[in-house]
C-alpha cells in the first residue's frame, strides 16, 4: 500500500458504522495474504503499516500518524493486534490484543491506553457510532467537557457494538453535566449545569447493563468527594440509563463550600463554613432512598456563628428527614429535628435549647439590645427559606418569660 487514505481502506474492508473515523491519514506498507486450495476460510492476512497525515486540511478530519502491526484470520473474523498506535495533535491511542472484527458482535479482548486534551478530535467517530443525547450528537452529546489532560488505562472486552470497558481514568479540569434542582412547585426541570472539577480519578467498569465505580475521588478547590457504587440500567427492549435505573452508591464529601449546594437546593443558602458529609443511596433514580450525616464547622447560619452543626437522617424520594440535629454556638448549644422537601423547598423544624448565654447571641448584639441571662427556648417552624413561619417560646433565667409568635 502506498499513500492509501484510511477512508478508502475502510470502504474496502470495513462495515458501517466503522467506515469514517474522522482521521486524515495515509496507509503505507506491506500486507500479505495467504490461503490454501482456494478456500477463503483459510485466509490469513498480515499487515505492517505506517500511518501518516496527508499534509492538507480536510474538513471533518484530524491529522493522524502512527503504526499498525496486525494479523487477520478469516476463520474467526478476528484481528490479532500486535500494535496499534495513533497520534493526533492533542491525543494518543495505543491498543493491543484480540479484536472481534467480523461480525461486529464478535468478542474482543483489548488493552487500551488513551490520552487526550481535546475530545473534539473524536467528534466524527462518535457521530458515526450514533451518539445522540438531548438533540446533540457526537462530542457535544457527551455529559462531560475536558479542559485539561485525560488519561485512561484499561481493557475493552465484549464486542465493538456492546463494549465492556474497565480501567482507571484520570482527568484534569473536567466539567460534569449535572441536573439543576427543582424550582418552586414546577415539574422536574430538564435543565442541566456543568460543574467544574480540578481533578477526577475513577476506577470502574462500563457495560450497557451496568456502570460500576470501585473507587473515585473528585477535587474542586479544597473540596474532596469520594464515590463508589453501581448504576444498573432499567430493563426494556434494551438496557437504558434513565430515571428507572437503580443506583447503589456510597458518597463521602469533605471541605465542601456551602455555596456549591445551590445546585441541589435551587436557591442560595445563608450558610458559611466548611461542610463534611457521608451518604448512602439505594433505589431507582426517580425515587432514591438513603441515609447519612452532614456536619458544618466554623461557620454561620443566617449570620449566627456556629462552631459545629451536625445533622443525621435519611432521604426518601424528594424528602430529606433529619432525625437528629445538634448545634454548638458561642452562646450555647441546642438540638432539633426536621425535614426538607427538595421539590417545593418546604421545611419543617422542631428545635429546643437551654442554658444559652443571651449576651452572646449575635442577632441580639447586632440590634444593640442589652440583655443578659440564660435562655431556654423551643421553636416549631415550617414554610420555605424565603417565607418561614415560626412559633417560638423562650424563658430567661431572671424568671422573665416572653412568648413570640410569627
Amino acid at each position: 500500500f502506498k499513500d492509501v487514505s484510511l477512508d478508502t481502506l475502510l470502504d474496502m474492508v470495513g462495515s458501517p458504522p466503522f467506515q469514517r473515523l474522522g482521521l486524515d491519514t495515509r496507509v503505507n506498507g506491506p500486507a500479505t495474504a495467504v490461503w490454501s486450495n482456494g478456500d477463503t476460510r483459510t485466509l490469513v492476512v498480515g499487515a505492517a503499516f505506517s500511518l501518516n497525515p496527508s499534509g492538507r486540511a480536510i474538513q471533518g478530519e484530524v491529522a493522524a500518524s502512527g503504526a499498525v502491526d496486525a494479523i487477520y484470520t478469516q476463520r474467526d473474523g478476528a484481528v490479532d493486534l500486535h500494535k496499534l498506535e495513533v497520534q493526533m495533535p492533542a491525543s494518543d491511542l495505543q491498543v493491543r490484543g484480540h479484536l472481534g472484527a467480523y461480525p461486529l458482535t464478535s468478542s474482543s479482548a483489548l488493552a487500551v491506553d488513551f490520552h487526550s486534551s481535546n475530545l473534539w478530535e473524536y467528534d466524527t467517530v462518535l457521530r458515526d457510532l450514533g451518539l445522540n443525547r438531548n438533540g446533540k450528537t457526537g462530542t457535544a452529546a457527551l455529559p462531560v467537557t475536558l479542559g485539561g489532560q485525560g488519561d485512561f488505562h484499561g481493557t475493552w472486552a465484549g464486542s465493538l457494538v456492546d463494549p465492556h470497558i474497565a480501567g482507571t481514568l484520570n482527568a484534569a479540569q473536567l466539567a460534569i453535566e449535572l441536573p439543576v434542582a427543582y424550582s418552586g412547585n414546577s415539574a422536574q426541570s430538564s435543565e442541566t449545569r456543568l460543574v467544574q472539577f480540578d481533578s477526577v480519578e475513577v476506577t470502574g467498569a462500563y457495560a450497557a447493563e451496568r456502570i460500576a465505580i470501585g473507587h473515585s475521588v473528585l477535587h474542586r478547590g479544597k473540596t474532596e468527594i469520594a464515590l463508589s457504587g453501581a448504576l444498573d440500567a432499567s430493563r426494556g427492549s434494551k438496557p437504558a440509563f434513565d430515571s428507572g435505573s437503580v443506583l447503589h452508591a456510597h458518597l463521602k464529601a469533605g471541605m465542601v463550600d456551602p455555596n456549591d449546594l445551590e445546585l441541589f437546593t435551587g436557591s442560595k443558602l445563608a450558610v458559611t463554613g466548611t461542610l463534611n458529609a457521608q451518604l448512602d443511596l439505594d433505589g431507582p433514580v426517580r425515587a432514591l432512598g438513603g441515609s447519612g450525616w452532614a456536619e458544618l464547622d466554623d461557620g454561620s447560619v443566617y449570620g449566627e456563628p456556629i462552631t459545629r452543626l451536625r445533622a443525621q437522617g435519611n432521604v426518601a424520594g424528594e424528602m430529606i428527614r433529619l432525625a437528629s440535629i445538634t448545634a454548638g454556638t458561642p452562646a450555647g448549644s441546642f438540638s432539633a429535628s426536621g425535614s426538607y422537601e427538595m421539590k417545593s423547598h418546604h421545611f419543617h423544624v422542631d428545635a429546643k435549647g437551654a442554658g444559652i448565654d443571651v449576651a452572646r447571641i449575635e442577632s441580639v448584639r447586632r440590634q444593640g439590645i442589652d440583655l443578659t441571662g440564660k435562655l431556654g427556648f423551643s421553636v416549631l417552624g415550617s414554610g420555605t427559606f424565603d417565607d418561614p413561619r415560626l412559633e417560638a417560646h423562650a424563658t430567661r433565667s431572671e424568671e422573665h418569660t416572653s412568648e413570640l409568635q410569627s
